[in-house]
């Protein structure tokens, strides 16, 4: 058998080389690092000045980093070969690339000349990447198809209709990225030398080869200068907008020679002194401010508190960290061309300075680039950082208008936008600086950032080509090769929060350690983004503890130091906070998280329920629980075990059966675990132990409110649940009372107030109503306007609703809107309406809600307070302008929203029962006694007298 085994395996492998030999035509995706695509030709790079003192090639990339990024990747050096592997891998680095604005009959004419939508935007997003690729791709390896690619597709574009250029919503975001990539290409290709004569590009044309003054021309013409005029030129774009049209613009303007507007240009980048709003201005010095007071809304600028020590704030990450990480790469973008172009500026100014004192862009205002991205990854990495209400719109009479209060908790964690990762070069290589002293939370980011891959290279954003700038001598710039796939190494991407935790290497293993404390160790997970999934954590404890993962506590058993798993369901985003508490002297050790746990893992499931279970029960009285477990694993066998277990008790390890005997008053807390040997599941148990069953009964009834209202299915079930408790308490065994216990406790945590509330005493309606809000209902009640909800646009169409349904009604005093983080007005100007057929609405408020970033609340009309409706309309009447563009947007977005009220019972149903006996002088009501029952309904209170039928013990005067 093994001889045949041998020679099959012969075969098939022979079998493989003659497919391979017979079949080389055929496509195979390969990294460079496998095959050789690297010609005998080196193309030259011809520097010059021109007239106006620019460096050529010097958009960004300058003679130097080129010809050091084809020695490096040309000899495998890292971490150049590493990052072009990841470029290579690209489908923008195939030869087969074509221009997705050619025309499909003519493909050496546009398919569209006119540049005036989203839909020739997205054409040149993708044109201009190919297009620089397919340049570098060229100079790199020689190979003319990779120039005559990048010829083709920047010639299809340099046929642009000048006067056919219109601006559109967002153009000057999404217009800067490809213009500089555009140019950059140009750049290289009117710089390097070809061999000469024409070659056929992958759209099948015949393109010459060499660079001519008609394609300097016709680019400068019909691309550069009409992008630039129609679509960028403007200084008083909001924070963020504003550095994206520059990098495109400052491209070309190095491209142009055009130093009147290239010194302009680099002002605006540094201070943008004439900026109309200096609130949201996104200039260097703006949107990394260095704060030294407190702003408030209608005060002047030096009118508030003065903080105690000044620091630098970066403004946007008050919007979120999305397009904060973006102004910190669009500034490395823009800082690469002018280091290119070795500019210096005045350090205070930023003006064009060829002073003694003139500064790099980077050590611009004591380097303040530096001092953002420091402070971003502080933020950004979990750790406690500063924050203080800071302008983000001031008019100009220097009025703030609006503020940021706080962090934005959007893409905290996240480092897939992130890519100013030369800053590290710059200080390490060309200022000999210690990153880690100087910048200590930017350099723990730079060891653990993502590793290069094709989908980055092709990001839109750009900032992924940052390691073409790096010197030679940045051979330590490799990043460190991070786990992906499903299974999730906590130690590559996470951030230790206190001193709890250590990284522990063991032979090839390398894992995270808490040291249990009452407090808990704390990590955060960070950019390993992959949704919702079953989540397996690989453990290994000494003790038991708790883990608190995903906004749940998971038991951790005692596993006597032997790895196994613990699964749990929830969202890995991009920052998940995880804390380990348990007794000094426990050690949690976290291997990974594999994230396929559904078909890797096959954890027990106790069969009833996995949740913590309260058990009440009184002295003498034998307890059996059932604590089996199913294992979908054929050949898996479980066992059990319980860890800080009553005295006296005892648990079957093959069965999982606990039985016990108290002897003594009192609550005993301690867990019970199943595992099949790989995967363990743990379950806290708490046991209440009372004197007797009457007692019990009273321990078990705790929860119950006797002022509150409770709709009436639940109070009907938890009615007939007791009154079958009160019926068995002399009659029943002490095992069937004790399941007894169980049942009733359970009716009674299923009491469901008739009008829930929140801490502020509003109505909690998340769970009560239905509503035009759908899932994002439950943002609005959480007390955090950073999670938002209800988006709505369109003139007529600004409203919701929630329903109470058929059987409940509302009567409202007031009502409170507060707009989600940072857009005020999708909230301003909006009132309540009232209605029971939802046709005909009664308007309930006069007042509007505010233009504020605060909870606006508006009282009801005296006349509509009483009123009972089926139906409320939340509905925005008056749009106002928003702050970022100062017009009516006709947008509703919601952070929070707070109905203060009551709800009745349509039907009249009672909604408590409270009981009392004058009988009853001992304590316990008997058979025979006349009960006077108190009824409440939603619409009045009712007394009748009943007389007892069976005993009813331990509950006289009791609400129920």
């Amino acid at each position: 058998m093994k001889k045949y085994q041998k020679r099959l395996v012969i075969f098939v492998v022979l079998l493989t080389l003659l497919i391979q030999t017979f079949c080389t035509g055929m496509s195979v995706p390969v990294s460079a690092a496998d095959t050789s695509i690297f010609t005998d030709y080196l193309p030259e790079i011809t520097q010059i000045t021109d007239d106006g003192g620019f460096t050529h090639p010097g958009v960004g990339l300058t003679k130097d980093l080129l010809e050091n990024v084809r020695t490096q990747v040309r000899a495998k050096a890292e971490p150049w070969n590493t990052y072009f592997n990841a470029m290579y891998t690209s489908s923008t680095a195939g030869t087969n690339v074509v221009s997705s604005n050619q025309s499909a009959s003519n493909p050496t004419k546009p398919g569209s000349v006119v540049f005036n939508s989203k839909g020739i935007q997205s054409k040149f997003i993708a044109d201009a990447l190919k297009a620089y690729t397919q340049a570098l791709m060229y100079y790199i390896t020689g190979a003319e198809i990779y120039r005559a690619n990048a010829l083709h597709i920047i010639r299809i574009w340099s046929q642009m209709d000048s006067n056919k250029y219109a601006y559109y919503t967002d153009a000057c975001i999404h217009s800067g990225v490809p213009l500089n990539r555009m140019a950059m290409a140009a750049e290289i290709l009117r710089y390097s030398s070809s061999k000469g004569g024409t070659f056929v590009s992958a759209a099948g044309t015949t393109e010459e080869l060499n660079w001519t003054q008609m394609d300097t021309d016709n680019f400068t013409n019909n691309l550069i200068n009409p992008v630039i005029n129609t679509l960028q030129y403007d200084n008083n774009h909001f924070m963020n907008q504003h550095m994206y049209p520059l990098l495109g613009a400052i491209a070309g303007y190095i491209f142009t020679g055009n130093k009147t507007r290239y010194h302009e240009a680099v002002e605006w980048f540094t201070v943008n002194s004439t900026a109309k709003d200096q609130g949201y201005n996104g200039s260097v010095m703006q949107l990394f401010r260095l704060i030294d007071e407190v702003s408030v809304i209608g005060n002047k600028v030096g009118e508030g508190e003065k903080v105690r020590q000044p620091y630098v704030q970066h403004v946007e990450m008050g919007r979120d960290q999305a397009h904060g990480g973006g102004d910190l790469t669009n500034s490395a973008l823009i800082s690469r061309m002018l280091l290119a172009q070795k500019t210096r500026v005045d350090p205070q100014k930023g003006t064009v300075s060829s002073a003694g004192n003139a500064v790099s862009p980077y050590e611009f205002l004591d380097n303040r680039i530096l001092a953002a991205a420091d402070y971003f990854w502080q933020y950004m990495l979990g750790y406690d950082t500063p924050w203080t209400p800071v302008a983000y719109s001031i008019a100009q009479d220097r009025t703030i208008r609006d503020t940021y209060n706080r962090f934005s908790l959007e893409y905290r964690g996240r480092f897939l936008t992130a890519n100013f990762w030369d800053l590290y070069s710059y200080y390490t290589y060309e200022k000999k600086e210690n990153v880690s002293q100087i910048a200590p939370h930017y350099y723990e980011a730079f060891m653990e950032k993502l590793a290069p891959t094709a989908g980055g290279w092709e990001n839109v954003d750009a900032g992924n080509d940052f390691w073409l700038y790096l010197p030679a001598e940045a051979d330590k710039f490799l990043p460190h090769i991070k786990s992906s796939g499903n299974l999730i190494e906590v130690e590559d991407r996470s951030t230790k929060l206190d001193g709890n935790t250590a990284t522990i290497t063991e032979n090839d293993t390398t894992f995270l350690r808490f040291h249990a404390s009452e407090e808990g160790g704390k990590i955060v997970l960070l950019s390993f983004s992959q949704g919702t999934k079953n989540c397996g954590l690989k453990i290994r404890t000494n003790g038991a503890a708790v883990m608190e993962i995903f906004g749940k506590t998971l038991v951790l058993p005692n596993t006597k130091k032997q790895w196994r798993y613990v699964t749990v369901k929830g969202e890995i985003g991009d920052f998940v906070p995880i804390t380990v508490k348990g007794t000094p002297g426990v050690t949690v050790d976290l291997d990974h998280i594999n994230t396929s746990a559904d078909t890797q893992l096959t954890p027990p499931v106790f069969k009833t329920g996995t949740s913590d279970l309260n058990v009440f029960v009184y002295k003498g009285a034998p307890l059996t629980i059932d604590f089996s477990a199913t294992d979908a694993g054929a050949m898996d066998l479980v066992t059990y075990e319980g860890f800080s277990m009553p005295q006296g008790s005892s648990l079957n390890k093959l069965t999982g059966t606990f039985t016990w005997k108290p002897t003594q008053t009192g609550t005993n807390s301690f867990a019970i675990a199943a595992s099949d040997g790989t995967t363990v599941a743990a379950r806290k148990v708490i046991i209440s132990v009372s004197t007797d069953r009457n007692s019990a009964i009273l321990e078990v009834l705790t929860p119950y409110n006797k002022n509150a209202k409770y709709e009436s299915v639940s109070l009907e079930n938890f009615t007939k649940v007791y009154e079958a408790t009160i019926n068995q308490i002399d009659t029943a065994s002490d095992g069937d009372f004790c399941e007894q216990l169980i049942k009733l406790r359970s009716a009674v945590e299923g009491l469901k107030l008739i009008t829930p509330l929140l801490s502020d005493g509003s109505m909690d309606y998340s769970s009560i109503v239905t509503s035009t809000l759908g899932p994002d209902l439950s943002w609005l009640v959480d007390g955090d306007n950073a999670t938002f909800g209800g988006f709505k646009s369109g003139r007529e169409n600004l409203y919701h609703i929630l329903d109470f349904g058929a059987d409940y009604k509302v009567s409202v005093s007031k009502f409170g809107l507060q707009s989600r983080m940072n857009f005020v007005d999708r909230a301003a100007g909006s009132v309540l309406f009232g209605s029971n057929d939802n046709v005909n609405w009664t308007r309930l408020t006069t007042g509007e809600t505010k233009f504020t970033p605060d909870m606006s609340i508006i009282p009801v009309d005296d006349p509509y307070k009483n009123e009972k409706y089926r139906y409320l309309k939340i509905q925005e009447i008056h749009p106002q302008k928003d702050i970022i563009h100062d017009t009516i947007q006709n947008i509703i977005e919601w952070g929070e929203l707070r109905i203060w009220g009551e709800r009745y019972d349509a039907n009249n149903k009672i909604t408590s029962v409270s009981i009392s006996s004058d009988q009853s002088s001992a304590g316990k009501i008997k058979i025979g006694d006349a009960v006077k029952l108190k009824f409440r309904t939603t619409e009045a209170i009712k007394d009748m007298t009943v007389t007892i039928q069976g005993a009813c013990h331990g509950c006289h005067s009791r609400r129920y």
